[in-house]
């Protein structure tokens, strides 16, 4: 069976995209594709596909090893980065437990000149 298609703002209010479910929590939960909504983007032409909003799922929390597995990846790409723009990678292996102004140690001490 083919996905029936709608033209621009025509589709039911319970037809949502990928990224409009994603945005108030839910996921398709594979559910095949309930409309098609074709446009043009750069004289190029789209489709973007539907689904309904009523066989949603919420979407699943992430687990701690895909939490560690994206920060990895994150850092590996900020070091990437760094070493195109001519910084070693070795000046990142400190690790900073954050802006140096805010220790608490600084803070007892300006209290300190104050009296």
């Amino acid at each position: 069976m083919t996905a029936p298609v709608y033209r621009w703002r025509c589709a039911p209010r319970y037809l949502r995209t990928r990224r409009q479910l994603a945005a108030v929590g839910l996921r398709p939960n594979g559910q095949d594709i309930a409309g098609k909504l074709p446009y043009r983007r750069w004289g190029r032409q789209y489709e973007a596909y539907l689904y309904d909003i009523r066989l949603a799922a919420p979407k699943r929390p992430a687990t701690a090893a895909q939490l560690a597995a994206l920060e990895r990846a994150n850092r590996e790409r900020q070091l990437r980065a760094a070493e195109r723009h001519g910084i070693d990678r070795s000046e990142f292996n400190h690790v900073e437990s954050g802006p140096i102004w805010a220790t608490p140690i600084e803070i007892d001490n300006r209290k300190d000149q104050a009296a």
